[in-house]
């Protein structure tokens, strides 16, 4: 039903009246001055007035054909100029008059946004006023002081710009305004224009979408939800969990979606337009608001996240009936061959997630990015807006802290069992934290997913370059001991990752959250010589008659790490492929990536790149379960691989920038961490500036090899009371010294004569 707000009836107060007897004699001067004065600012006044006057009519013509043009499609254009999505996907309006549309939704909208709307002639100079004094006591922009005519003009009239004069003009458009409509059609108009987030313009769609009702049924808790949604449409939703099928929003009570949609019903019942009886009522009826389902159809997630970025920089205007052109990053082939690449995950049994990014590490465009398996069930975008646990993905940040603090490629780590103690007193035991590796195993000779044990002689020891390629967590976690939590925390906020330094040592195992976009964005300077440049979207916005109305205006390339660090990180990461845990990744051109997997593993990840492109691919789970048998090596890599192929089809090789430095590139044992001599078994390619290359042949594989029964639990030789199952044949040169298990030998048991592997006895375990 039509309803007449005016809870202040406007009162006169009276005018004050100057005394009979007019000016004393001796300001009798002054006074005609003033009367002067007075008169020329009379006459200036009249002056505007009837400037104002003539130029109202205009300013509704422009209304009326911004009305008419509502019908003009946004359009999002990908790369190459060809349109991606348009109007019938992003703006999802049903205009309706305002007598179908609830009176509570009504009174909640002009409670919260204009209290005074039937009082103004659309400027409110005490709402303006108090704006600016929260503003000033607060030190922010802490309160808007726009009516709801000045909001609709905003709306419907004026560009994004926030500067002084658009706000002047937006007051007198908004009062001329005012001399030209009622203040019902004003009111509807508003309702009918403002956006309520994912996707949805106008109160009837965001009633349609949000609660599955008309808005001429909307419940008074309803209301105050659509009415606290229209300060932040989209921001509200960021990390809210969805539920069922359809997606249902699960609002816990001290989200500040429902703090504010409490205060709108405070507001009401203050104004005494609800009564408590209904206040109570509404607060005690629970609300699970549905996920709108969108229109969108092509690269979904990737225009719901332009969207976003479309609202920040209209600074809370909208796109409806503009006729935007909004031009983006988009490779529509590309986003393609990424939607397609994680429906393996939708093959898998137990159904989980997957998110990919794709973007060019030297300009920072995104080419393409998948926020989920399938968009029409859930909308909620995990490349963007969901934090995760990276496991492993982060350690090549850590690792290239270490490069630039000194250590390189050769330097040794015992890859074996670790232990740190801190805080213990006589009373106090304090703590412990023993990091272990993924798979349980140890030293060079450790499996690789997927792959057999090699038979090569067992050592404890690994070079760097080795520990990062067959992801040691025991030698990360040495690495972050000797480097400091600072310097991490440092060389993850350059690159755009943050360490959370109190969750302690395990941060080096990845257990700090991050996003899939944010990670992915953090590799760009290993593929392009140390340059940062942060994930880009948009790159312009027209109007529908080509008028620039933005510019992207790229900064210059932030160095993060030296050139010197980034080829060495490319060598270190091209081992990941080329030998350690992502070999089902390798492309065979030049490349580089890590995979991640942490505790469960609840997630799984595999960022690489190439010098055209970089994609970070991560799976997991919304509620977090187990995904059992997946690593980052397996499914996710498959996944990566299989997009790369369709991505890179047509691109010529091409190697990553060289640094200015001299270099040399040297085959390196990667045990001993020397030169690799003939009878090294595991040994690699590393770069090393002139002088810092090693200069002797590994000492440690000399000799022949000769074949020893070893405890595969000790790496020790076997005895007779080592378990059957334990013993394997493996290989040693003829120098190393080895000692005989001790673990399963009963007390008091001696050992035959030990010795090197060539003069050690041949002692058999038992049959």
């Amino acid at each position: 039903m039509p309803m007449r707000f005016n809870p202040f009836p406007r009162k006169s107060s009276g005018t004050p009246k100057i005394p009979a007897s007019g000016w004393p004699d001796g300001w009798r001067g002054m006074g005609e001055m003033l009367a002067w004065a007075g008169g020329g600012l009379l006459f200036l006044l009249l002056g505007l007035w009837t400037g104002f006057l003539l130029w109202s009519p205009q300013v509704m013509t422009q209304f009326q054909r911004a009305l008419a043009s509502a019908g003009e499609n946004t359009l999002i254009l990908d790369r190459n100029g060809q349109p991606v999505a348009g109007v019938s996907g992003l703006e999802n309006r049903s205009t309706i008059p305002i007598e179908q549309m609830s009176s509570s939704l009504v009174r909640a909208v002009v409670a919260t946004e204009d209290q005074r709307f039937f009082d103004h002639k659309g400027m409110d100079p005490w709402r303006l006023a108090g704006a600016a004094w929260a503003d000033l006591t607060s030190m922010e922009a802490a309160q808007g002081g726009s009516t709801i005519t000045q909001q609709l003009v905003k709306l419907t009239l004026l560009s994004p710009e926030k500067t002084l004069r658009r706000k002047v003009k937006e007051v007198f458009m908004a009062m001329a305004l005012e001399r030209q409509l009622e203040k019902k059609s004003i009111l509807e108009h508003y309702l009918n224009q403002i956006y309520l987030g994912n996707g949805t313009y106008g109160v009837e769609k965001a009633a349609q979408g949000y609660f599955h009702k008309p808005a001429q049924q909307l419940t008074l808790g309803e209301s105050a939800f659509l009415a606290a949604l229209i300060r932040m449409p989209e921001g509200y939703f960021a990390g809210v969990v969805l539920e069922g099928n359809p997606s249902r929003y699960l609002f816990p009570p001290d989200h500040p979606l429902m703090v504010r949609r409490q205060r709108v019903l405070e507001r009401l019942l203050q104004l005494k337009w609800i009564t408590q009886a209904a206040f109570q009522e509404a607060n005690a009826t629970p609300l699970a608001p549905y996920k709108p389902v969108s229109e969108l159809s092509r690269a979904p997630y990737f225009v719901s996240h332009v969207l976003k970025e479309m609202h920040d920089i209209l600074q809370g205007g909208h796109i409806s009936g503009k006729g935007f052109r909004i031009y983006t990053t988009l490779d529509a082939r590309q986003q393609v061959w990424a939607e397609e690449a994680l429906s393996q995950a939708a093959r898998l049994k137990d159904k989980p997630q997957a998110a990919l990014v794709a973007m060019d590490p030297v300009t920072g465009h995104v080419r393409a990015l998948v926020g989920g398996v399938d968009f029409s069930v859930s909308q909620f975008n995990r490349a963007t807006q969901a934090t995760r646990q990276p496991g492993s993905a982060v350690k090549p940040l850590l690792y290239a802290a270490a490069l630039e603090h000194g250590f390189q490629p050769n330097s040794v780590f015992s890859d074996e069992p670790v232990v740190y103690q801190w805080g213990q007193t006589p009373n106090n035991p304090g703590e412990t934290y023993e990091p272990h590796n993924y798979n349980g195993l140890y030293g060079v000779v450790r499996e690789a997913p997927g792959r057999p044990l090699p038979v090569l002689p067992l050592s404890k020891d690994m070079t760097l370059g080795q520990a990062l390629a067959v992801s040691s967590n025991v030698v990360a976690i040495q690495v972050l001991d000797r480097i400091g939590m600072n310097s991490f925390s440092a060389m993850g906020r350059k690159m755009g990752v943050e360490i959370d330094s109190r969750k302690g040592l395990c941060v080096a195992l990845g257990c700090s959250e991050t996003t899939p976009l944010a990670l992915t964005a953090s590799y760009a300077p290993f593929a392009n010589g140390g340059l940062r440049q942060r994930p880009v979207f948009i790159l312009k916005v027209t109007s529908m008659d080509g008028e620039l109305l933005y510019e992207y205006q790229p900064p210059p390339p932030l160095p993060v790490i030296s050139p010197w660090t980034a080829f060495q990180m490319n060598r270190l990461l091209a081992g990941v492929v080329e030998r350690g845990t992502a070999t089902r990744a390798n492309l065979g051109r030049p490349q580089g990536g890590k995979t991640g997997t942490n505790d469960g593993p609840r997630d799984t990840w595999f960022i690489g790149f190439t010098p055209e492109l970089l994609t970070g691919v991560w799976m997991g789970q919304d509620d977090n379960r187990v995904m059992k048998g997946e690593v980052g090596g397996t499914t996710t890599a498959s996944m990566w691989k299989a997009f790369m192929e369709k991505a890179l089809a047509a691109e010529p090789t091409r190697g990553f920038p060289v640094p200015p430095d001299e270099y040399d590139m040297v085959s390196t044992c990667l045990i001993s961490g020397d030169r690799a001599g003939p009878h090294c078994p595991a040994k690699a390619d590393f770069p090393y500036r002139t002088g810092d290359d090693p200069e002797a042949e590994c000492r440690l594989h000399q000799g022949p090899l000769v074949s020893r029964m070893v405890d595969m639990e000790t790496g020790e030789l076997a005895t007779p009371f080592c378990p059957t199952h334990a013993v394997q044949s493996r290989l040693f040169y003829a120098s190393a010294e080895l000692t005989y298990c001790h673990l399963h030998a009963p007390p008091g048991w001696s050992p035959p004569e030990q010795g090197n592997a060539l003069a050690a006895p041949q002692v058999l375990p038992p049959p």
